[in-house]
């Protein structure tokens, strides 16, 4: 059996000595300083180690400072953020891919979802079958959701029986859209009975007919044309 030298016995005391003594949880990078005495090290490096594990010293916690920039932390790295506030809509991009269960934005955050959405002036954009010439063209629409709203008024010189314009999204409503017109003029004279429009689905082209009871009675030729309404409708 080997015999532990004298010094082995006096740096084995030295050292259980100093594990017993207190050790307290206060980081300090200073220590132990170079010529630390033996003695007193293991007690410093308890106290270091100690504050490691806690973590609650101000010098050992992450900080922005201390995040590289390069940093590229992955998002499964990441937490749900859930609290109000914490994000900023300046930092939301690609609203476009914003998923369904996430339900409509709000117009004011860039969404459809609109109690002040404004109307859209579709009047140059639309094109318009039925006329040689027109006066007044106002083709106005307003999509909130898939929904469809379109308030029109177009008048001008007839040159053809059928009279169409088109709106900017294809219909996709589970049934044909046929309404009423508010207002209709053909050959100069204001309809005395209710005329009506017509939207197929998957089209968007509205056709607008002198009586909505019979859509193939057609327009005349000639004279001053005058079509005005208002229907809504589910776009594709």
């Amino acid at each position: 059996m080997r015999k532990i030298s004298a010094l082995s016995k006096v740096l084995i005391f030295l050292f259980v000595l100093g594990s017993c003594l207190p050790s307290w949880a206060a980081w300090d990078k200073t220590k132990p300083v170079n010529n630390e005495k033996f003695t007193d090290s293991p007690a410093l490096f308890r106290a270091n180690w100690d504050a490691i594990e806690l973590g609650t010293d101000s010098a050992l916690q992450i900080t922005n400072a201390k995040v590289a920039a390069n940093a590229g932390i992955v998002d499964t790295k990441l937490a749900t953020i859930s609290t109000a506030g914490k994000v900023s809509g300046a930092a939301l991009t690609s609203l476009a891919s914003t998923p369904a269960g996430a339900g409509v934005l709000p117009f004011a955050n860039g969404g459809t979802n609109a109690a002040g959405a404004a109307w859209t002036d579709y009047s140059t954009t639309s094109t318009t079958v039925g006329w040689s010439s027109i006066s007044t063209k106002q083709i106005y629409t307003k999509k909130i959701g898939t929904t469809v709203f379109v308030a029109f008024y177009i008048t001008g010189t007839s040159n053809s029986t059928s009279t169409t314009f088109t709106v900017p999204y294809a219909s996709a409503s589970v049934v044909v859209i046929q309404t009423g017109l508010s207002y209709a003029v053909d050959n100069s004279a204001a309809l005395g009975y209710q005329p009506g429009i017509y939207l197929q689905n998957g089209l968007s082209a509205v056709g607008c007919f002198p009586a909505i009871s019979n859509t193939g009675i057609g327009w005349t030729a000639s004279g001053t044309k005058t079509v005005c309404g208002q229907f809504w409708y589910e776009a594709a």
